[in-house]
């Protein structure tokens, strides 16, 4: 198999190959291999949160709570930073 790879992308992987001390192709090689093991991870996680709504362990939100939600934990956590 081979890939194109643009030009700036490649700039990227020598400078952090040479930086490491390792050759482009095992810098290249990890990338997809991390890629595939967090996809594998993302499916899982969403496989579950899937099983857990069908099953009713969990509840949808409207848009707006979803926001209300998000809103009220965003004022949470910097209540928390600035207290002392």
């Amino acid at each position: 198999m081979s890939l194109e790879i643009k030009s700036d992308q490649e700039a990227k992987i020598a400078a952090l190959a040479a930086s490491m001390g390792r050759d482009k192709t095992d810098i290249l090689e990890q990338v997809i291999d991390s890629y595939f093991d967090d996809l594998d991870d993302v499916r899982k996680i969403l496989d579950r949160r899937y099983d857990d709504f069908k099953s009713g362990r969990v509840q949808s939100l409207t848009p707006e709570e979803s926001r209300d939600h998000v809103d009220r934990r965003k004022r949470e956590f910097l209540k928390q930073r600035h207290e002392p």
